[in-house]
């Protein structure tokens, strides 16, 4: 494809669409036949500074020093892996065996769309540990500062001793006399006593901040429900429940408050029940949803003291993390403790169960609007409240969960929904000490890059003449997959030197069709894969070493457009569902017109396709990490 010096500007959008062209023989397009070809068919004259770059590549030298035993390979990831079944959609984009504090060095590929990357260390059981870094940084280390370091800075011994409870209280459920609540009574200290319990700590550091909010709101983004989500994970309801290790105190703290001002989150008060599994052992699922009813509450955390009134009327500025103070969960023992007279202990015996629950107490004067009653991480005992008041417009199910549970670099977070958008992110609190981890994360795949060339200079731009996936599974290989070709010209791949992927065979013969394959959606061709090895120094946009096509019968190579050029080939940095045959790129996916006139606008326009019809569905190239 010759190269275009383009005079180009902004302009209308005509209202033409693609066309095919029958050629017979060589066809050789001059600078300004491409230019006008491509102006009528995209029906836009291209921003002067467009250069089709969809991705940014750079280089980064990451310090396995994650607190991780068993550190076994870093990857460089496009965002959180934390959530559970891939919730957050991150995607590896280059990895390598390694050890703890090893030092490696790893190329990348990324999206223009981010701005943000993780490096990660994985242990050999599967468990991750990630630390965010800017594109266009050089070097990534997981020792943080002794702020972040520190986690509680007190001994059992330094706690505050003889902690009793001192007064009761009925539940909501229990003074609205509601089903099977009559016992339900909520135990704490004497009034404004929680600060007994309280231990100042130092706050997190800014890169952790940064990287826990990153962790928070990409599985659990604001204003947007989330609790599909939250019930594909595997700690849902009955399976919601922190398990004690009985080795260290159990430690609470609040790190994030958001309700918007209606007071339901940042004036909450934070509740525990616990229990062992022998206790429910032989047990319905009805007849352990009534033991959990008539089990001591413990009071833990009034909200708006935990951050000395700072926050009582508004919450917390939103997405704004802090961690400012801890509580330590007291062990009352066994049964309803005695008033004045039972002594918490700070330490929990191993293998108990604990369940956490926010009272909520904010009234409007109107039923309809009320917001007063115990939200609970086990949705089974929220068939109450999920239909009471304010709550019922919530639409969840009655017995949906109202919190839910993140674990992220060694530490256990629990996401409360206290209102009724079902973001479930209106109160945040880690939980870290005497519990076991609520591991999870869900199959990573490696990040998917598409190739799409026309093979003639005056094309049509449905850009599947040929289209080609990878992956780049490793520092040392990158897996190919042929996965159609929409022309008919005899064609060859280049840059490629695989034992089936190469040179030597055209594309069709390859493929084992006699014409188009895989570019119109009744009909489908296996792609041909092939795993090749590549230089760690190895990029897509390395021109040395980037994949590209030769058309034989007009005797042209076709690279990736530059800048100044017409689309006639481009890298698209995700499984690209490539428009069908005849169809044109700005049919297929409208907003491609606004990036091709401004390339900082819509720069992930390639996940908008506009109707699926026109566009190739058939399968999905997905490599499992």
């Amino acid at each position: 494809m010759k190269k275009v010096g383009l005079i180009l500007s902004v302009g209308a959008m005509l209202l033409v669409g693609c066309q095919d062209y029958n050629y017979v023989g060589e066809i050789t397009a001059g600078d300004e036949d491409i230019l006008n070809n491509a102006q009528l068919k995209l029906g836009i004259k291209v921003n002067t500074e467009q250069d089709w770059s969809t991705t940014n590549n750079g280089t980064i030298t990451i310090t396995a020093d994650a607190d991780l035993e068993d550190i076994t390979k870093v990857q460089i990831l496009t965002c959180s892996p934390f959530g559970g079944a891939n919730a957050n959609g991150a995607t590896v984009l280059n990895e390598v065996d390694a050890q703890k504090g090893q030092s490696v060095t790893l190329t990348y590929d990324a999206p223009v769309s981010l701005t943000r990357l993780y490096a990660a260390c994985v242990s050999e059981e599967g468990k991750y540990y990630i630390k965010g870094f800017d594109i266009g940084q050089k070097t990534v280390s997981f020792e943080e500062d002794l702020e972040t370091r520190a986690s509680y800075p007190h001994t059992v011994s330094e706690l505050p001793q003889s902690i009793i409870l001192e007064r009761t209280e009925k539940s909501y459920n229990n003074q609205r006399n509601c089903a099977g609540w009559n016992n339900d009574v909520l135990y704490q200290l004497a009034d404004n006593k929680e600060d007994g319990m309280v231990m100042v700590v130092p706050n997190y550091s800014k890169d952790y901040i940064r990287d826990l909010r990153d962790i928070l709101f990409s599985y659990l983004p604001n204003k947007i429900s989330n609790i599909e989500k939250i019930k594909e994970s595997k700690y849902y309801n009955d399976n919601c429940y922190a398990i004690t290790t009985g080795t260290e105190p159990i430690i609470v703290e609040p790190i994030y408050i958001w309700d918007g001002g209606t007071r339901e989150a940042s004036e909450a008060h934070l509740y525990y029940y616990y229990f062992k599994d022998s206790d429910i052992v032989g047990m319905s699922d009805s007849e352990q949803v009534q033991f959990f009813k008539n089990l001591p509450k413990y009071k833990a955390i009034q909200m708006y003291r935990s951050y000395r009134n700072k926050y009582a009327s508004t919450g917390m500025a939103q997405d704004s993390i802090k961690k400012e103070t801890a509580y330590a969960l007291m062990y009352w023992g066994e049964g309803k403790p005695t008033l004045k007279q039972t002594l918490g202990s700070y330490q929990f015996p191993r293998g108990y169960k604990i369940g956490f629950m926010l009272r909520v107490n904010v009234k409007n004067g109107n039923t309809a609007q009320d917001k007063t009653g115990e939200l609970y991480c086990d949705g089974r005992l929220n068939a109450d409240v999920n239909n009471y008041g304010a709550f019922a417009s919530s639409k969840l199910g009655a017995t949906d969960s109202r919190m839910a549970w993140i674990a992220a670099n060694n530490k256990n977070y629990l996401c409360c929904e206290t209102g009724t958008d079902r973001d479930f992110n209106d109160a945040v609190f880690e939980i870290e000490g005497g519990i076991e981890s609520f591991d999870e994360q869900g199959n990573m795949y490696g990040q998917v890059y598409t190739f799409c060339f026309e093979d003639r200079e005056l094309g049509d731009y449905d850009l599947n003449d040929v289209v080609i996936k990878a992956v780049r599974i490793d520092k040392d290989h990158v897996v190919y997959s042929l996965e159609a070709c929409g022309g008919e010209d005899p064609v060859y791949l280049r840059n490629i030197n695989g034992k089936v992927l190469n040179g030597n065979k055209e594309i069709h013969e390859i493929l084992n069709v006699s014409k188009g394959a895989n570019a119109s959606g009744d009909q489908h061709v296996d792609p041909v894969v092939e795993t090749i090895t590549v230089d760690p120094s190895f990029t897509f946009k390395d021109l040395s070493k980037q994949v590209y096509i030769y058309n034989a019968a007009t005797n042209k190579d076709v690279r990736l457009s530059e800048k100044g050029e017409d689309p006639h080939a481009i890298l698209v940095p995700s499984d690209f569902q490539y428009p069908l045959e005849g169809v044109c790129i700005k049919d297929a996916y409208p907003a491609f017109l606004y990036w091709a006139s401004d390339r900082t606008q819509y720069t992930d326009w390639y996940l908008r396709p506009e109707i699926e019809t026109n566009v190739y569905t058939y399968s999905a190239f997905q490599y499992t990490k």
